[in-house]
């Protein structure tokens, strides 16, 4: 038996556009992925961001897709929740996505989140497993190079879909753009959800994890397959890239512990 979950749609599914061949070719030595005619500037990736995965809410008007959002979370709560689990404090669920929305695609911190809620940290990390089962938010566990004790091993949580998380944290395609107090988590979410939906459906369907020192060095998304192998990948809002050395510091250390682990 096969479980196929219903999640928002791609960038490729709401394109009408087949699953992108580049995310097996990188594994077996192809061409990085080279775009002819790239969309340029954070506006234009901003309205896709804002916009969405939902083809109910791509296809309403900015105001309407918020109501449109505000109403599907409301009937997952009192619907589907009912349905997996029965839980004391429903009501918390919009109050906990909105506080996970705020640190989306970062390493965050439950007990803080306990408190404001004033319930205990066990609750929210069941209900934080609540909504993953949901779909409305991705967990993306931390890479370890076998038994290694180095890396902070706490996951990253991020929005699944793009237009939830906007519209979970009031900010328009306006704001995502210039606003770099959400700019940085908005795309990051984006690329990371867009990667998980994606990654099922490629031949080598790697895992998805990411790495972070005691240190602070970090690597946003490592996707390992079932030799072992991994690919690292740098999610940038900006349009150049920085090639300094310390740019590839992080992806150096990673190497290293996954040949330490090897050898």
């Amino acid at each position: 038996m096969e479980r196929v979950p219903l999640r928002p749609f791609t960038q490729a599914e709401l394109n009408q556009a087949s699953v992108p061949t580049w995310l097996d070719d990188l594994w077996t030595g192809g061409d990085a992925p080279h775009i002819e005619t790239p969309t340029v500037g954070r506006q234009a990736h901003a309205e896709r961001i804002v916009a969405g995965g939902f083809p109910a809410a791509v296809a309403r008007a900015p105001h309407r897709r918020h109501a449109w959002l505000e109403d599907y979370v409301a009937a997952l709560v009192t619907r589907d929740v009912p349905d997996l689990v029965d839980i004391r404090r429903p009501d918390l669920l919009p109050a906990l996505l909105r506080h996970l929305a705020a640190g989306s695609g970062g390493m965050i911190a439950l007990r803080p989140i306990a408190q404001a809620l004033a319930v205990d940290e066990k609750t929210i990390r069941t209900y934080v497993r609540l909504l993953e089962l949901l779909h409305l938010v991705v967990s993306v566990p931390a890479w370890r190079p076998g038994t290694a004790a180095r890396a902070v091993r706490v996951p990253r949580v991020l929005v699944e879909d793009a237009g939830l998380l906007t519209h979970l944290l009031d900010a328009d395609a306006a704001r995502i753009a210039a606003d770099e107090t959400v700019t940085g988590h908005a795309y990051e979410s984006w690329v990371a959800a867009e990667l998980a939906r994606l990654l099922p459906h490629t031949q080598t369907n790697p895992c998805m994890r990411h790495w972070r020192s005691h240190h602070g060095d970090e690597v946003d998304i490592l996707l390992e397959d079932r030799r072992g192998w991994l690919i690292a990948i740098e999610i940038k809002a900006g349009a150049t890239r920085s090639d300094g050395a310390s740019t590839f510091d992080p992806w150096q250390r990673v190497a290293e512990s996954a040949r330490s682990t090897s050898t």
